[in-house]
């Protein structure tokens, strides 16, 4: 097995909520990306991140397809986002980030982090796409 890939599963299976099958180490081994700098961002998911600068995220995204696999990669970067967008798109994840009352405000919540959550919902947006 890859030693970045090893390096990413080690630190994958230590999450005690959730671990790792067979067929998902299998994945990210088929993979074969260089993930060590990555953390997971979705551990119901194989969903990786990395974190560029404090705006831009580079994400992966290892979709289990029965007998086959996809991987989707992308940046996101929030500076390519008005405010407006970046809002619509949070708000479905219930989130927002100007402080309405219905939603959890991501800034309070998450604190220095809350552009990566920003960053992790624009992508999620992004995968119907991408997979077409």
């Amino acid at each position: 097995m890859n030693q970045d890939i090893r390096k990413l599963v080690e630190k994958y299976e230590a999450d005690r909520d959730h671990y790792l099958t067979d067929r998902r180490k299998e994945l990210l081994q088929r993979s074969n990306f260089e993930l060590s700098s990555y953390v997971c961002t979705d551990p119901d998911g194989l969903q990786f991140g990395k974190k560029v600068n404090e705006y831009c995220w580079h994400y992966i995204q290892v979709i289990d397809d029965g007998p086959f696999h996809k991987v989707i990669l992308a940046s996101v970067d929030l500076n390519d986002y008005s405010e407006t967008q970046i809002e619509q798109c949070i708000h479905s994840f219930g989130y927002t980030i100007i402080g309405d009352s219905h939603f959890i405000n991501i800034k309070k919540e998450k604190g220095y982090d809350w552009q990566q959550l920003c960053c992790e919902c624009l992508f999620e947006e992004m995968i119907p796409e991408l997979l077409s």
